[in-house]
Formats: structure tokens, C-alpha cells, sequence
């Protein structure tokens, strides 16, 4: 900063960096290197000096949180991914406002982020629109009443619920209740479906639930892995689930990587049986197996 400034009053100077910086975070070396980027900026700007910070979240599908999280776990920690578009859009934003600092993608109405809250509340991204459907979350930019250009969250759900007078139910909507529960399809399913509920102490997960919404963390993913790669016979990495979240992927992914075709249906019919069987019966089945 000191070599870059010094006899360039026309020069506007914005740095960039994680938003751990500012709010903390898992990896506390990355957070600190973040945290002294973002002070030598707000002490440059405090001088009088047309120098702007940007902490930016995580990105949708590029840098380095390609392959590495997911907008489950991101949104756990109170943070909102960002695509480029979204963040082209701040950096044209923060060049028209030498001097500032800004925290791009934080969501200020969790708990972590109490401190950082606004008095009306303003994120960059506000999720105000719902598609039937499936596919993933997308920002797309729409032009409000007046015609100005504005960025929306839009959120896929199976289905639209609707009040008592036929109009969208934006309540049940803004709490993630879209009516389209789906429950475990085929045998297969209600196996898979039963060790999620185990790893995660909870009951009858719907076949559409995302593992990491309902409780899921990567420690409970290494161990739901495991487990699925126990009961089916595959080996299932633990990748899998970040990328197949719910009962009906981890089902798909389960039966893409069998060894023979239709394993896994077989251990499912052969669990469903065995479950079926009185107490004799099992004892039956141990003894001529060992016999």
C-alpha cells in the first residue's frame, strides 16, 4: 500500500479478501492473514487514501471452494454463496465508494453474526422468490418497479404451497415448508433412509431432505459414509454425500458404484426380510448358515 499510493491521487485501490477476516472461522491462520489485510486497508482509508476492502463469503462452483463445501454448510455458518455476476456487481459498487469496507455475502439475521447485524436489514442477496421444480439455488438479475436492476435469490421447491384462498403461502415458503415432502420410494430408499436417521438422531427423514439441513456436519458425513459403505457393500466416499445430500442421490450414488448390478436392491429385499422374520426364524437361518 505504501508503495502504490504515494503520488497517484486519481488511483483508486481495492483489495479483496475472505470474509473469515472479519467475522472468524474454522481455519484461524487463513482468518488471521484475512483479519491483517482488511486493517492495513481501513487504517489506509482512515488516512484519507481511496483504498476499499471486500470480504467476500464462498463462490458458487469456482476458486477454491469448487469441490471443497457446500450452500448447506455455508448457510450453517451464516454465510451466503455468491456467483461471479453477484460479485462483479459489488466490485463496481465498492469502486464508486473509495474508503469503504464491505462484507459481501454475510447473513446478518444468524446468530453467530448478531454483531453485524443492520438496523434495516439490507443483504446483498434477498431470497424472495420460489420456482417449482427441481435443479439448484440461482442468483438472477430483474429490474424492480421503477425499472432499476437488482439481484434475486431464486429457490427451487417440489411444489408451491398455497393458503386457504389459492394464493402462494409465502410464511410456510420462508420457512422452508413447500408441502412436497417425499417419503423413501422402494426398499433401497427406506434402508438408506434409516441410517440417516440414526447418524443424525432423527426421525422419518423425508427422501428430499438435504443431509446437512437437517443437522448434517463433514464429521457426520465421514461417519454416514462409512456406514453406507458397511451396509451395501460399496466403498462410497465421503464426497458423495456432499455432493448427493439427500436419500434419493445417496440411493442413485449407492447403486452407480455397486459392484455387481443390483446389489443393492438385494441387500435392501434381504434386510427387509430378515426384519420380517420371528425370533425362531433367525435362529433358524444363524443355525444352517453355520451348519
Amino acid at each position: 500500500l505504501r508503495a502504490l499510493l504515494p503520488g497517484r491521487p486519481a488511483m483508486r485501490l481495492l483489495l479483496a479478501g475472505s470474509i473469515m477476516g472479519r467475522v472468524g472461522g474454522h481455519a484461524r491462520g487463513y482468518a488471521a492473514v484475512n483479519a491483517a489485510a482488511a486493517e492495513a486497508a481501513a487504517e489506509a482509508a482512515a488516512a484519507g487514501q481511496p483504498v476499499s476492502y471486500l470480504a467476500f463469503s464462498s463462490w458458487l462452483g469456482i476458486g477454491m471452494s469448487e469441490g471443497r463445501t457446500t450452500q448447506a454448510l455455508l448457510r450453517a455458518d451464516g454465510l451466503l454463496p455468491l456467483d461471479t455476476e453477484a460479485g462483479l456487481a459489488v466490485i463496481e459498487a465498492a469502486l464508486w465508494r473509495p474508503g469503504s469496507q464491505w462484507l459481501v455475502g454475510l447473513d446478518d439475521r444468524h446468530p453467530s453474526h448478531a454483531a453485524f447485524a443492520l438496523g434495516t436489514a439490507m443483504p446483498l442477496v434477498t431470497p424472495v422468490a420460489w420456482v417449482a421444480g427441481g435443479g439448484a439455488e440461482s442468483i438472477e438479475r430483474h429490474a424492480d418497479a421503477l425499472g432499476r436492476p437488482g439481484w434475486v435469490l431464486v429457490r427451487p421447491v417440489p411444489a408451491i404451497p398455497r393458503d386457504a384462498q389459492g394464493a402462494p403461502d409465502v410464511a410456510r415458503l420462508l420457512a422452508g415448508d413447500s408441502g412436497g415432502r417425499i417419503a423413501p420410494r422402494d426398499e433401497a430408499e427406506r434402508r438408506v433412509a434409516q441410517i440417516v436417521a440414526e447418524v443424525l438422531s432423527v426421525e422419518n427423514p423425508a427422501a428430499n431432505d438435504d443431509f446437512f439441513l437437517a443437522g448434517g456436519t463433514s464429521l457426520l458425513a465421514t461417519r454416514l459414509a462409512a456406514r453406507l459403505s458397511k451396509r451395501f457393500f460399496v466403498d462410497l466416499p465421503t464426497g458423495a454425500v456432499f455432493r448427493n445430500p439427500t436419500i434419493i442421490g445417496l440411493t442413485q450414488q449407492l447403486r452407480a458404484l455397486e459392484s455387481k448390478p443390483g446389489l443393492v436392491d438385494a441387500v435392501a429385499r434381504q434386510l427387509a426380510a430378515l426384519e420380517g422374520m420371528s425370533a425362531d426364524e433367525r435362529e433358524a437361518l444363524r443355525a444352517r448358515a453355520s451348519a
